[in-house]
């Protein structure tokens, strides 16, 4: 069977950390070989003692944006397919049930980059159930790197993730993957939790702006990033109904 290695950025997220590491203890099927890579970005908690005491094989220190941490964890990758997750994502009993298969998949059609739009918790709060819960449905044109699921080989072939990106790299990188002729397949069966999502109208301004940063950097990113699009709409219906300001 396949070697998988998880490549997991975290900072100062301990507690959910710990969840998700025995979330791949407890879902990824025995058949596979697997490598944890969790890559820290100077947390203050106790994240790294978790990484070390929850199974990681691999606990890396590094700084810069969330993409240069997901190239270092994919440097020490020795699997034959990388699988992209938060750390404030779990893995799920849909995900062990239909894992093999998708990566079989991969395996006979590897100019094709999968994984999976992340699910609202189940008893998520208003804000996650009335916009988050909804964009679960909609049709991508990327895989997002809260669960993205891709071979080494055409990682490396596409040169990794940019880094100067503060965020949106994996907009990019499926951009440019299917530049080069790749498949992007959003493959709804591979259930993952993501429990990150933000609990007050502040946090969810501050999230939706960090996330068009990366687009903002580039005229062109922007204009065809209906993240960053969708975000300024969002971020503008939320100052008007609220009165806040940034």
């Amino acid at each position: 069977m396949t070697d998988i290695s998880f490549v997991i950025p975290v900072y100062n997220e301990a507690d959910i950390l710990a969840r998700q590491l025995e979330s791949i203890r407890q879902f990824v099927p025995a058949e596979f070989d697997r490598q944890v890579i969790v890559v820290d970005n100077g947390s203050t908690d106790n994240s790294v003692q978790v990484a070390q005491e929850g199974g990681a094989d691999i606990v890396l220190e590094q700084s810069g944006t969330v993409a240069a941490l997901r190239n270092a964890g994919a440097s020490h990758a020795t699997g034959e397919v990388i699988i992209f997750i938060d750390a404030d994502v779990l893995l799920t009993d849909a995900w062990r049930d239909h894992i093999i298969a998708a990566l079989e998949a991969l395996k006979s059609g590897p100019m094709t980059i999968t994984g999976s739009t992340v699910s609202v918790p189940p008893d998520g709060n208003w804000i996650e159930r009335s916009w988050f819960a909804s964009k679960q449905e909609l049709q991508r044109n990327y895989i997002n790197t809260g669960h993205l699921v891709v071979t080494r080989a055409s990682f490396d072939a596409l040169g990794g993730f940019r880094e100067e990106l503060v965020s949106g790299e994996d907009y990019d990188f499926s951009m440019r993957a299917r530049q080069q002729g790749y498949r992007l397949h959003d493959n709804k069966q591979l259930r993952v939790i993501h429990h990150g999502y933000p609990t007050s109208l502040l946090q969810f301004a501050r999230r939706e702006r960090w996330h068009g940063e990366g687009d903002y950097q580039g005229w062109r990113a922007f204009t065809g990033s209906k993240i960053a699009i969708a975000s300024q709409l969002c971020l503008a219906a939320v100052f008007t109904s609220t009165g806040m300001a940034l």
